[in-house]
């Protein structure tokens, strides 16, 4: 496997997604590109990441191979990488070690090479959900979604994210000692929008922890925009497209908790 990446922010983006609260992780390559799938240490999220071949300046995979990464190691090594390097990652058959080749773009063209030990990674296998028949589906570009997290931090506590129909988004962080803040969002405006929903929906909230926000506000760095989608009985699906096509995206599918667990 050899795959050659164009914009180090971005990869630096999704791999500090991939390792909020996660040690180890299993990267399935093929031929059609690379995919995880890892559910958090503490097993209220689960996240998805496909990079399609066409995400990559260039990519080879003559043979399927699935390694264990200690993603902690690999965000440090990634971390070093300037805005404008090439970064360039190559797997050999059966691999103990992944390689980690990264280009200086500067005038000194230097070239350092990391060599990352694999690990034999035995995790169980996620079920994701599929085909699912969403009650709403909406939008909202990164930054504002930041500003919102970023406020809701002020006190301690979970953030409540609601959204009613041609009307609004609400975001709401109670704390029994602190005090509470109240975002309203009206939609559809520039950076949020509803994008479909069925027509016997009128409004619904999901409790997220604070934690949870957290990670969120980790993975939506990734793209300019966040597509989230709601349904009664299912976790909340978080997903930032990587291109136009969107056949490369990071998804995040958060437990919501119950007013009892608050």
């Amino acid at each position: 496997m050899n795959c050659v990446f164009a914009d180090p922010n971005i990869l630096k983006r999704i791999v500090a997604a991939l390792s909020k609260d996660l040690g180890l992780v299993n990267f399935y390559f093929d031929e059609s590109g690379l995919k995880i799938n890892a559910m958090n240490d503490s097993h209220t999220d689960m996240r998805e990441f496909v990079l399609d071949q066409s995400f990559f300046v260039s990519y080879t995979c003559v043979q399927p191979i699935v390694i264990g990464v200690n993603i902690t190691v690999l965000n440090m090594f990634i971390k070093t990488a300037g805005l404008k390097d090439t970064i360039i990652w190559n797997c050999k058959p059966e691999p103990t070690i992944m390689t980690i080749l990264i280009q200086d773009a500067s005038e000194n063209k230097t070239s350092t090479e990391f060599a990352l030990k694999l690990i034999d990674f035995e995790e169980d296998a996620l079920s994701l959900p599929q085909d699912i028949a969403w009650d709403c589906h909406f939008r909202i570009g990164t930054a504002l979604l930041r500003q919102w997290i970023a406020k809701s931090k002020l006190i301690d506590g979970n953030v409540c994210l609601g959204i009613e129909k041609g009307k609004e988004i609400k975001v709401e962080v109670k704390s029994d000692t602190m005090g509470t803040i109240s975002i309203k969002q009206p939609i559809p405006s520039v950076m949020a929008q509803m994008v479909q929903s069925t027509p016997t929906f009128t409004r619904t909230e999901k409790l997220l922890s604070s934690k949870e926000a957290d990670c969120l506000d980790v993975l939506i760095q990734c793209s300019p925009g966040v597509d989230i989608q709601y349904e009664t009985s299912m976790p909340i699906c978080c997903t930032s497209y990587l291109d136009k096509d969107k056949k490369s995206y990071v998804r995040l599918w958060i437990a919501p908790m119950s007013n009892e667990e608050e």
